[in-house]
């Protein structure tokens, strides 16, 4: 993830974030996406390395971008660093254009 931080860009977005993985489901929030990754804060964390599926609802407007991804940072507890692993093309496209809209004014 650190690598892929510094080839995408992260924009602050606070999203709803559903995260299913084996039986379970959590509920969180993003603090940034990138085409990458996002970066999750929710009640409590799953492991390093887990597996999940996960559905980002970035705009009311939008259908959930659905996605795969594992688990590759903790922080502070209750933040969780997830990769991307699987994005269909079409997912991507959306989720890009999503970003590029939503990148601040420098």
């Amino acid at each position: 993830m650190e690598q892929e931080r510094r080839r995408t860009r992260r924009v602050p977005i606070q999203s709803k974030v559903s995260l299913q993985f084996g039986a379970g489901e959590l509920l969180g929030e993003t603090d940034d996406v990138s085409m990458g990754g996002l970066l999750v804060h929710a009640s409590r964390v799953l492991p390093l390395g887990s597996s999940l599926r996960m559905r980002l609802q970035l705009s009311p407007r939008m259908e959930p971008i659905k996605a795969a991804g594992s688990v590759v940072r903790i922080l502070n507890g209750n933040q969780m660093g997830i990769q991307l692993n699987r994005l269909a093309l079409l997912e991507s496209e959306r989720l890009q254009e999503f970003l590029l809209h939503s990148i601040p004014n420098a």
